[in-house]
């Protein structure tokens, strides 16, 4: 009879333990290994261990804080990772995991565990070892790489040759030291072989490791300043988590990653770059040579910077002595440029930042597109830089990061804390703004840390970068790290505090001058930042020593330790912050200390802000969306200084007079707390100013986001036996006769105009906004019966037949297409398609049935739905933006929900309700008969998305009901039947049939924004611009 074969590995404090698992295994079966049982004294004992190791099937390793640090225990699951068998690990006493073991699948133990948990334990043990094994992810450049203290000594050439068998091989692994590693990255490489095994070094180690599980990509074309559609995202991205992938699956020559603070911009480029360094290895023949620098670098000093293919190369000779010049490469078309922080470049106003990224264009125009196989990949913060880099007829596509799903978030934490996930979520989940604040990478990676280290959940960012910066300082200091026993930079009680823990969770040693001194250099180098974005700020060596002027010999002192730590970044003599949201904590502490107000304010009146709106949208290209207005560059230092401030309530009110925004932000941190009074009072302010006229309507839209992370006080919330709800407010619209339809109009469905009699009904004055859809999420409402009134919304619920819906619905574009071949070419030549949309047509008409299956599966997936299609799509998710992607039957259904709730009749408007709303007795649009660019959210207002419910109060109705024109079109309860029809009709919710939709939207001209134009919808239909306002009565 087969029995399988268990190695068990442990270290000597878990002996005894390790003897019952042996006994426990063997009765359940197994054939087991511990070298207590089998072997005995003459045998050579290496031996016996290696012949095991080589037999069996399968690893249990016992994992205590000894075993971590244990050569023998390492070897033992290392033979087992470098072979690909199976690895069960079981942790005691939830002691730190190897960074390689953490994605597995592993069993908790404690060591003194009862019998009953003994069993319990023992039988999930021989579950999990009869069960099927699969690695935690395919295999991938992170497994190449096994950095350990414990890999055998190498020579320079030794580490050299097992990283490149490693690449080469993607089922062997290699285990090597950080030294060796370091050796490999700083030796001067004397050939391109040395060169791709070098930047595979410098990204390889723990510290910039990439989860894919936890990245969402979404590619978004350009398609020129010209065109009427200027953003269209590629819907086959939707799902995409690799950068390569994106690249490999698109022709242009350059890209934009844009990604918000922490989000892991940076750490994908340089993923890129180890994931073409490793091809360039596996595939030596002419490879594509990446070549990753920071563009904070540029423009450094001050004058006028180099061209940027001079800098360039200026650059690659002083990092590459030894390597044919730059133009080699960029000449025969293997150049990969990986260029980092856009926003970052040195300027000294706005006109002056154009011109720097315009002398990048005609770079990347001359140098890059020109020479087929060249490519640059950007890094930015924001649109409205990358977006300068494209130019009138070629455009530059952007990859969108967007931040982690709160599911992802969850994952993330139960993967890297299982023992402690539940008191983490329960911390998350009592305010809902810490959850939102640890939607990127880097920041769970503080909070992950921190618990780990000290047991408690950071409540913000301040809470959870003073931990970090205690942690790294208390590493260097039990190490040994001489520098730190510096009583000048660190005192005595402040060592002997961090080696022991302390329980203010903001303390920091600033008694030294080592914190004192890292404040001051955040902030002068903040300070001397050109331009409005302060971001990750670099300097070289010389002037980091004079920023920190008075200190003299400590200033190096500290920087040394600072680069010791990782909290500084020391590359070829220039000096930055690990992070720039590091930078930024430390310069909060100075800020909090002596804030300086002035600082912080900003101009938002229509009459301050230079140039007016109205003008900038006159100089806006068709298809350019609308810039924001400008930063002051310190915003998330001001937040971060609330936290610490010693009078936030006194802070938040000096904000609020000078940047009601940023005086918001400062409420929606989670380590923020105010008096219940000062809250009121920025709440009420933000309303005020985001429906003023006299504020520019830029502001107004920062106003509106901010208030929706608050809380808006207008809605009002309600709590029920079925969930909490918020109720917006309604407007009264008395009974009467009311004109409908329009006259001399070319829409046939708009004619003839007529009168209809309407009994009293009251319309709410907004949209369902995102925060009110995302209450009835919480409730249940997609898992709840009760809410889906018909067969066809359970049958649409469940999600059958959606896809085969889609799929007619595309099939029949696709033989329409066929039947009229040169439509494609017609509306590209008369602006009523861009070229990326013309293009999909064409492609269209090629595409079998079964294909169009296939990619619509990719896009939307099989799975029924439980949130609105967009619910996700950080462009479109705002809280106090109207919801979107949503069908009849969710419309619908969240109105039967807060029906329940409030125990009220709540419904869709019909469209002959809606229009006598719109059209206030017969007007053209809400406010009038002349349509006005400024009065809603159309195309002519150059948003590009969805806005704010409420701030257009230039086209409020007579009758005070907001974004009737704009914005987003909205269902209603009516069939689109010609004129006259019964006004009590019931339309059909058949998938097929169709509703009417009003209103017009962010992505249509005004002419479909009048109060008499028709829109419909199948009732099924998700578009990214359709959403619905509720009724009563």
């Amino acid at each position: 009879m087969f029995r399988e074969k268990i190695f068990i590995s442990y270290q000597r404090d878990s002996a005894a333990l390790a003897q019952r698992i042996h006994d426990a295994l063997e009765a359940a079966g197994f054939d087991a290994w511990v070298d207590t049982e089998r072997i005995r004294h003459t045998d050579r004992w290496a031996t016996s261990i290696d012949q095991a190791l080589r037999s069996a099937d399968r690893l249990v390793v016992l994992l205590t804080e000894k075993a971590t640090e244990s050569r023998e225990v390492f070897n033992e699951w290392f033979f087992f990772y470098d072979h690909r068998k199976p690895i069960h690990v079981v942790r005691i006493d939830g002691c730190e995991l190897h960074y390689q073991l953490v994605p597995f699948q592993r069993l908790e133990w404690t060591a003194q565990a009862d019998e009953s948990e003994w069993a319990a334990r023992t039988s999930a043990l021989v579950t999990a070892l009869r069960g099927s094994f699969s690695w935690p992810h395919a295999a991938s450049a992170d497994d190449a790489v096994v950095t350990t203290p414990f890999a055998p000594p190498r020579t320079l050439l030794g580490a050299f040759a097992a990283l490149e068998e490693a690449i080469r091989n993607p089922d062997r692994s290699v285990a090597l030291t950080d030294q060796q590693l370091h050796d490999i990255r700083d030796h001067p490489s004397r050939s391109v072989r040395e060169y791709m095994l070098s930047c595979y070094a410098r990204w390889c180690t723990p510290r910039y490791q990439l989860d894919r599980r936890f990245v969402r990509l979404a590619l978004v074309y350009d398609e020129g300043t010209d065109a009427s559609d200027r953003w269209v995202t590629a819907p086959s991205s939707r799902r995409t988590d690799d950068l390569q992938t994106i690249l490999a699956g698109s022709d242009s020559f350059a890209y934009v990653l844009l990604g918000a603070p922490g989000s892991g911009k940076t750490t994908l480029l340089r993923r890129l770059e180890l994931d073409v360094a490793a091809e360039g290895m596996t595939h030596p023949s002419d490879p594509v040579v990446p070549f990753n620098i920071s563009l904070a670098e540029y423009g450094l000093n001050a004058g006028e910077p180099p061209a940027p293919r001079r800098w360039l190369e200026d650059r690659w000779r002083a990092r590459n002595p030894h390597l044919p010049e730059l133009a080699h490469f960029l000449e025969s078309g293997r150049l990969l440029l990986l260029l980092d922080g856009l926003n970052e470049l040195a300027h000294l106003d706005a006109s002056d930042l154009r011109r720097r990224v315009d002398a990048w264009r005609t770079f990347l125009y001359e140098c890059v597109r020109d020479v087929p196989g060249n490519r640059a990949v950007f890094t930015c913060r924001t649109l409205d830089y990358g977006a300068m880099l494209s130019s009138k007829d070629v455009g530059v596509p952007h990859i969108r990061l967007e931040p982690m799903t709160r599911a992802q978030v969850l994952e993330y934490i139960a993967l890297h804390l299982p023992e402690q996930a539940d008191v983490v979520h329960d911390a998350l989940n009592r305010d809902p703004r810490a959850l939102s604040f640890y939607r990127t990478p880097y920041m769970l990676r503080l909070l992950v840390n921190q618990v780990r280290a000290v047991g408690t959940v950071p409540v913000g960012r301040v809470d959870a970068f003073a931990g970090m910066v205690r942690e790294l300082l208390r590493r260097e200091i039990l190490s040994g790290n001489p520098r730190t026993a510096d009583p000048e930079l660190l005192t005595d009680r402040e060592q002997r505090r961090l080696r022991d823990g302390v329980r203010d969770p903001l303390w920091l040693p600033d008694r030294g001058h080592l914190v004192p001194a890292l404040t001051r250099l955040a902030y002068q180098m903040q300070e001397t930042k050109r331009g409005e974005d302060k971001g990750s700020v670099v300097v070289d060596y010389d002037t980091a020593v004079d920023l920190l002027n008075g200190l003299a010999r400590l200033a190096e002192a500290s920087l040394r330790v600072g680069c010791d730590t990782g909290i500084l970044d020391e590359d070829e003599e220039a000096i930055r912050f690990f992070h720039q949201l590091l930078q930024e904590f430390f310069a909060a502490r100075q800020l909090a200390a002596a804030p300086d107000f002035s600082r912080l304010a900003i101009p938002d009146t229509a009459t301050a802000v230079t140039p007016p709106l109205a003008e900038v949208l006159t100089q806006l290209a068709p298809g350019e969306p609308l810039p924001p207005l400008p930063t002051t560059g310190w915003e998330e230092t001001a937040v971060m200084a609330a936290a610490l401030a010693e009078d936030p309530d006194a802070y938040v009110r000096n904000v609020l007079a000078v940047n009601p925004a940023l005086a918001g932000r400062c409420l929606a941190a989670p380590d923020v707390h105010v008096d219940t009074a000062v809250r009121t009072e920025v709440t009420h302010t933000l309303v005020a100013r985001s429906t003023d006229q006299a504020t520019d309507l830029r502001a107004r839209i920062h106003y509106g986001r901010i208030l929706g992370v608050l809380g808006d006080p207008r809605l009002t919330r309600i709590e029920s036996a079925h969930g909490a709800a918020l109720l917006p407010e309604f407007a009264r619209i008395p009974a009467g006769n009311h004109r409908i339809g329009a006259e001399g109009t070319s829409y046939i469905l708009e004619r003839p105009v007529h009168e209809v009699q309407l009994p009293t009904f009251d319309l709410a004055r907004r949209p369902v906004t995102n925060a009110e859809y995302a209450h009835f999420i919480a409730a249940g409402g997609y898992e709840d019966d009760r809410w889906w009134h018909s067969a066809h919304a359970r049958r649409w619920r469940s999600g059958e037949g959606i896809q085969d819906l889609i799929t007619a619905e595309w099939r029949k574009k696709r033989d329409n297409l066929r039947r009229r071949p040169t439509l494609a070419i017609d509306m590209l030549r008369t602006g009523a398609a861009t070229l990326q949309q013309a293009v999909s047509m064409v492609k269209l008409t090629t595409m079998t049935d079964e294909a169009i299956q296939k990619a619509l599966t990719d896009i939307y997936g099989t799975e029924a739905p439980s949130t609105p299609a967009y619910w996700y799509d950080s462009l479109l998710a705002h809280p106090s933006a109207p919801v979107v992607g949503v069908s009849v039957y969710e419309a619908e259904a969240y109105c039967a929900w807060l029906t329940a709730v409030t125990s009220t009749t709540i419904r869709l408007p019909t469209e002959y309700e809606w229009e006598a709303a719109a059209s206030a007795g017969g007007r053209a649009f809400p406010y009038g008969d002349d349509f006005e660019a400024l009065a809603s959210n159309t195309f002519e207002f150059h948003a590009r998305s969805t806005l704010p419910v409420g701030i257009f109060t230039e086209g409020r109705s007579p009758a005070g009901i907001d974004d009737l024109s704009g914005n987003v079109f909205e269902w209603t309860a009516s069939a689109p039947e010609p004129y006259p029809y019964d006004r009590d009709a019931r339309p059909s919710d058949a998938p097929s049939d169709a509703r009417v939709c009003r209103g017009g939207s962010w992505r249509h001209r005004h002419n479909r924004a009048r109060a008499a134009y028709r829109g419909r919808g199948q009732c099924f239909v998700r578009n990214d611009d359709l959403g619905f306002r509720l009724a009563r009565g």
